[in-house]
Formats: C-alpha cells, structure tokens, sequence
C-alpha cells in the first residue's frame, strides 16, 4: 500500500469519525501499530533512509494535529517545532502504554482529550488471570 492510500484510509477511518478518536484507547490494533512504527522512526529520523522522497510520519503527524486542533475547539493552531516534537513524543508514550495495556496482564489509565499531552501521571494495574 502506499503512502497516499495509507493518509487517505487515516483520514476516512480515523480521523473522520469524531473527536476522540485519535486517542490512543480509541485506535484499532492497526492503527496503534502503524502509528507505534512511525513514532518509532521518528524517533530515528537522522537514521531514514527516504530516497524516494515519500513522506514519513504522516499519520503520526495528522493524530497529533487533529488532537490539537479538539482541544483548541477547531480553531487556529499554532506550534513551535519544538512545542510540536514534544508533543510527539507525549503521543509516543502513550502509544506505548495503550500498546502495554491491550497485550500484557498491565493496565495503563487511558488517556483523554482534557489529559493528553499534559505530562500526567498515570495509575497502573494489573488484570487478573482468568481461571
């Protein structure tokens, strides 16, 4: 698949279904692997090799706007790079913990439009094994 059927499925699948739904909690698997992988080589950007010049990190970039954009009510956004990467990076983790949560016995507080990219502390526990 390429890099436009891939923004354009974001954009009809994601992004287009609510304002809560870049939310990590809210993302099916798919999207959660997706997005893990591109802050994964954003994360590695010195490293990319993109010869043909794609763009990369374009889902991870759309989430974080659209979350942006909810949380300002639709209005203008303005980011510093530096504002921008941070909050990257603030999606990154807790990519991260939504992936801990949905595949090993550890439950991490979900995110919400009013915690997200607040540096929030979050309560874990465990789930208890099924008999």
């Amino acid at each position: 698949m390429n890099n436009n059927d891939l923004i354009s499925r974001f954009k009809t699948e994601v992004l287009e279904t609510g304002p809560e739904s870049t939310l990590p909690c809210n993302l099916r698997d798919e999207w959660l692997d997706v997005l893990l992988m591109q802050a994964d080589e954003m994360a590695n950007l010195e490293e990319l090799d993109n010869e043909d010049d794609s763009p990369v990190c374009t889902e991870l970039l759309a989430a974080v706007l659209h979350i942006h954009m909810v949380k300002n009510g639709f209005e203008k956004v303005s980011l510093e790079e530096s504002e921008l990467m941070h909050t990257m990076e603030l999606y990154a983790i807790e990519l991260g913990m939504e992936k801990v949560s949905r595949n090993t016995e550890f439950q991490c507080e979900p995110a919400t439009l009013e915690t997200i990219f607040t540096n929030r502390g979050v309560a874990m526990s465990t789930r208890r094994c099924r008999q």
